[in-house]
């Protein structure tokens, strides 16, 4: 297995997705006023919504094309499915339209005006592989994160406008931009009409089920600013949103990782092997916490006005080691062994938790910064509940005391070591809690790569 090649061509392709959100997670917040990056991460926040519109039309789709071939598609039948949906999805946008006209809210306007270009692109993803046109697909959704980098940065520093309009509107545009490209090079163009109701009600039946498990999953990680919003501040939903961007940045990784993971865990059936993966990625996380350390100095020397997000920060990234495992172990072994009903009704539950421990906190507590220890709390639990779902993975005495070394050296370099010495102190400190703690992991990890290495280069 070339893991490591892999997992480094999947994350390179997402390099770009991280200089947008860089610009996106900094730049916009340091020149913007509080008010006006709230009203911007608010567009945000709804727009990750919209995917749910479309009732599981699209994902119906993708289980009844997966894994088929080019030839063996009705190329009519799937025009005509897409011209449902451009039609339904039209309607869904003159209904969104109205509420936003009549409740007077541009940021819903601008949502409902995003909802066709969205999921119309979303359908051209999860067809465009049985279409034959990922090459033409890639480039356009390459070109399409340079002409959102190239517009932001206009908008920002040529127009300088201090308002969130011009950057949510930019931003709709050229989502219909790249829309109308895939209408224009793709192969199913053109609208067909003659769709078969019964056919059209077997794909919604079909992905409804998926629809709903996406909600779940999206408002799981989204639920903690929808109480900051509705309880706190405008500041404090601003401090709380520029925390989210920068975790999101570690979020690029962990999606990078998850889609890696997926087809070697689905070969491997070695369980000492998955053990040794999910010490890996248990360290990994560890490692990846330090980064917090590079974040706290780029916000007080370059953007001092969100030093109150900083702790939020902290606290969102000492869940990250039960966030990686969680996501790139356990959530593709549930998709692997065909429970997902069980990952929904769990991930529901969890939610449950969260929602009643948000809704008590915020009527209780005037700190918003409750929030972000309960949604920390909530990725270790979840954690600890797919430990009991693969018994054969489990997470020993040893994981534990590894845990929570780490959250104590986490926390003690948050708060007692001055800035640049944290963090050396913390790496310093992982060093020595994962050779003491896997040091019989760690040589089978090196040994396993040496020979690899080996191998390729002829050495023997």
């Amino acid at each position: 297995m070339h893991l490591i090649r892999d997992i480094g061509k999947v994350f390179s392709a997402n390099l770009l997705s991280v200089l947008v959100g860089m610009v996106t997670g900094f730049l916009i917040p340091a020149f913007l006023p509080l008010t006006a990056y709230a009203e911007l991460k608010t567009f945000t926040l709804y727009v990750s919504y919209v995917g749910i519109l479309h009732f599981g039309f699209i994902d119906g789709i993708f289980v009844k094309y997966g894994g088929r071939r080019y030839e063996e598609i009705d190329k009519n039948e799937l025009i005509k499915e897409k011209t449902f949906l451009l039609f339904f999805q039209a309607g869904v946008t003159i209904l969104s339209l109205l509420i936003g006209i009549l409740s007077r809210d541009w940021i819903f306007i601008a949502l409902a005006l995003s909802i066709i270009p969205i999921n119309l692109v979303t359908f051209y993803k999860l067809v465009f592989q049985a279409v034959g046109e990922f090459t033409a697909y890639s480039r356009i959704m390459y070109a399409s994160s340079w002409a959102t980098l190239f517009v932001q940065l206009v908008i920002l520093f040529i127009l300088r406008y201090q308002t969130a309009m011009p950057y949510v509107g930019g931003w709709v545009v050229l989502n219909y931009i790249v829309y109308i490209a895939l209408e224009w090079r793709m192969p199913l163009k053109g609208i067909r009409l003659g769709f078969d109701l019964k056919k059209i009600k077997t794909l919604f039946a079909v992905g409804i089920f998926v629809a709903l498990g996406n909600f779940a999953f999206i408002t799981f990680y989204s639920i903690d600013r929808w109480f900051v919003k509705a309880f706190y501040s405008t500041a404090s939903f601003a401090y709380y949103s520029f925390a989210i961007s920068i975790m999101q940045t570690i979020n690029i990784l962990t999606t990078s990782l998850t889609a890696t993971f997926y087809p070697y865990l689905a070969r491997l059936r070695d369980h000492a092997q998955m053990q040794i993966l999910k010490t890996m990625m248990l360290i990994l996380g560890t490692l990846l916490c330090g980064s917090y350390f590079v974040f706290e100095i780029i916000v007080r020397d370059f953007i001092p006005k969100y030093i109150p997000a900083l702790s939020i920060v902290s606290i969102l990234f000492a869940a990250i080691p039960a966030m990686i495992i969680f996501n790139v172990i356990y959530v593709n072994l549930y998709q692997i062994e065909r429970k997902q009903k069980k990952y929904f009704l769990e991930m529901a539950a969890v939610l449950a938790i969260s929602a009643v421990l948000m809704l008590t906190a915020s009527r209780f507590v005037h700190d918003y910064r409750i929030i972000s220890f309960i949604t920390a709390f909530s990725f270790y639990l979840l954690f600890l509940i797919a430990m009991r779902d693969f018994r054969y993975l489990p997470v020993g005495t040893k994981d534990i005391l590894f845990i929570l070394s780490f959250l104590v050296v986490f926390a003690v370099c948050v708060i007692s070591i001055p800035l640049f010495f944290n963090l050396f102190a913390f790496y310093l400190g992982v060093s020595i809690l994962s050779a003491a703690g896997y040091k019989k992991e760690l040589l089978h990890i090196r040994q396993t790569f040496l020979n690899k290495k080996n191998k390729q280069t002829g050495v023997i």
